[in-house]
């Protein structure tokens, strides 16, 4: 069992609570900017209108989102207040050590390896021969693509009989909203991440 510290800013209703609708979007696009600075893991409602919570990786970060909250600032939150949290988990990994490759990714379908491409991973299919190499492989062989990602490795050594790991990462990054493709090595675990959301991305593993 490992266990990580959260910081849970729990939401009670304010006076203004019927004016919600006409401040949420500037709340969304408050917390999409912390969500996409890896900072805030989760948010959302109680049921019953009683209030909500988010789950932020530091104190500071959750005390900078309230403080200049649309929904603090106009009263549909009256009350709030932070709480410490000690998550458990049952992986045993420390310091995942995620390390992200500079030069982004792409997935291209070909009958057969181009010659003078040297792709990071080759998958066979029954429906074809899917290859991930960099893009800029793919654009000076002229493969088409459409999914850019970045790729993200774990320097902790694998261990393929491990359980629980892949299902970690991907839940932390499915938390925020952030695609994630595993390609599993003997020596190392890689992931192939949203390339626009790469830092989040990077942030949220590290924070594992």
């Amino acid at each position: 069992m490992s266990e990580a510290t959260r910081y849970v800013l729990l939401y009670d209703l304010g006076e203004n609570y019927p004016a919600a609708r006409e401040h949420f979007p500037a709340h969304r696009a408050r917390y999409q900017e912390f969500m996409r600075r890896g900072v805030l893991l989760s948010l959302g409602p109680f049921t019953g209108s009683e209030g909500a919570m988010a789950i932020f990786t530091s104190r500071e970060a959750a005390e900078e989102f309230a403080g200049d909250d649309p929904f603090v600032l106009n009263s549909v939150v009256g009350k709030w207040h932070i709480r410490e949290w000690r998550e458990a988990t049952a992986s045993h990994w420390h310091d995942l050590a995620p390390e992200l490759h500079p030069e982004p990714y792409v997935f291209a379908v070909v009958p057969e390896v181009p010659g003078g491409i040297a792709p990071f991973a080759v998958i066979r299919e029954d429906e074809g021969l899917t290859v991930v190499l960099l893009r800029a492989d793919a654009d000076r062989a002229g493969l088409r693509y459409d999914y850019v990602a970045a790729r993200i490795s774990l320097r902790l050594a694998s261990d393929l009989a491990a359980v629980g790991l892949t299902a970690a990462v991907s839940r932390v990054l499915a938390s925020a909203g952030i695609s994630c493709n595993v390609i599993a090595g003997a020596a190392h675990d890689h992931f192939l991440t949203d390339w626009d959301r790469r830092e989040q991305a990077l942030a949220l593993l590290a924070s594992l």
